[in-house]
């Protein structure tokens, strides 16, 4: 991501983890990219829904999802938030071109 923002392209970047989407935020400050990135808070999954974190102790990346909350438990803090479908994207790349990564690990 920060690769292509630098190289002048506009990157939407999709973040569940607070912690990293913060890492990902000082970064684009510091390398003058504030302005090629949009960053998006939510989980991604095939369906709407409340998810809760699992962390993993000395790799912060390595974030599992667990699906199946009751939404009145979303507090949109570091450990829960609102997974989104491909689907509420398209809005916003409709008639652009589009490249999609995705890091999925199953567990």
């Amino acid at each position: 991501m920060l690769a292509v923002a630098k190289f002048g392209q506009e990157v939407n970047a999709l973040e569940t983890n607070r912690t990293n989407q913060e890492m990902v935020a000082t970064s684009l400050a510091k390398g003058n990219l504030t302005g090629k990135v949009i960053l998006i808070w939510n989980a991604f999954s095939d369906m709407i829904e409340a998810v809760r974190f699992k962390h993993k102790d000395g790799n912060i990346g390595a974030l599992q999802i667990e699906s199946g909350i009751s939404a009145t438990h979303d507090s949109r803090g570091d450990e829960s938030s609102m997974a989104i479908v491909l689907d509420d994207l398209v809005p916003l790349f409709r008639k652009r071109s589009l490249f999609v990564q995705m890091d999925i690990v199953r567990i």
